[in-house]
């Protein structure tokens, strides 16, 4: 969003600096209203209060989306423990002042790719692709996708499938999904839609207390997932259907027309800094999935 610059914007709570909730998940209610929030005219500066739902209390800020083309008031994301006090100074109608300033500079990300060759460079690839970068320590958010991303990818190295796969770990998720946005434009428009499929390992599967989601481009790519993950053991609480703009890094293959299978979840440490090894995540959970998806890519990689 906005900045104040050095000098404070000074208001009211409640009127010239209003009061939201908000969650770390983007198409959540409350974050929609806070988005829209900032869509309007006369709001001088916003105070985000993090609404603990879905999640633990505490500070889970939310993924800065429009990073390369902010918009709207200052806003400052607030730790639950403030909602109290906010509400109060609303009522009683408390002046305050809202410093919000910023420099941006530019600095250096990296993606890592490798491909492994198939035996039949003929056949349409499968693309492989996880995020490598979160808030905070980000420990079970990242910890199932970069670990069914290696196992993967030693599981190809050992037995040389018929396709080649493509392997894209990438940065920049929190903002915008820089680091995939960059890995498409390097690639031809029409290779996104060729590959014979993309495998979107996105966040939060291996948290302890998490749900496990499903999301596909085809009812039939959908089923062998799930059939995959029940042989496993592995129960999936969540389907976003194919006709359904996916979360994650798969929407931007699905807005490209690409085939896809993807699997996220939910953490009740999301986007927290408590989301720290050992309490976070599970790991019988993230084994049991790694074994499953292995088997799943195992039939995709035949012609």
């Amino acid at each position: 969003g906005g900045v104040t610059g050095r000098r404070p914007l000074r208001g009211r709570v409640g009127a010239q600096l209003q009061i939201c909730d908000f969650t770390p998940y983007d198409q959540h209610p409350l974050t929609l209203a806070a988005q829209q929030q900032r869509r309007s005219s006369g709001v001088g500066g916003l105070l985000a209060v993090s609404a603990a739902e879905g999640v633990h209390e505490g500070l889970a800020v939310l993924n800065a989306e429009h990073i390369q083309q902010p918009f709207g008031p200052p806003v400052l994301q607030l730790d639950s423990c403030w909602r109290s006090l906010l509400q109060d100074a609303r009522r009683s109608g408390t002046q305050a002042a809202l410093c919000v300033d910023m420099k941006r500079r530019s600095s250096a990300a990296c993606n890592i790719q490798c491909t492994v060759p198939g035996n039949n460079p003929a056949l349409p690839p499968w693309v492989v692709m996880t995020p490598k970068s979160a808030w905070w320590t980000c420990t079970a958010e990242r910890a199932g996708g970069i670990g069914v991303w290696l196992a993967l990818l030693r599981r190809c190295a050992q037995q040389t499938p018929e396709r080649s796969v493509i392997f894209t770990a990438n940065s920049g998720h929190e903002l915008g999904h820089l680091g995939l946005q960059h890995f498409l434009k390097r690639q031809a428009a029409e290779f996104t839609a060729a590959a014979a499929g993309w495998l979107h390992l996105g966040a939060n599967f291996a948290a302890c207390g998490g749900r496990v989601r499903l999301q596909a481009s085809r009812q039939s790519n959908l089923q062998a997932a799930l059939d995959a993950l029940s042989g496993q053991g592995v129960a999936t609480q969540d389907l976003t259907e194919p006709a359904q703009r996916p979360l994650g890094e798969a929407r931007n293959i699905h807005d490209l027309g690409g085939s896809y299978v993807s699997i996220l979840g939910s953490n009740p440490w999301f986007h927290m800094p408590t989301d720290r090894w050992p309490e976070s995540v599970d790991t019988d959970k993230v084994t049991a999935i790694c074994r499953a998806l292995c088997n799943f890519m195992q039939a995709q990689l035949q012609p």
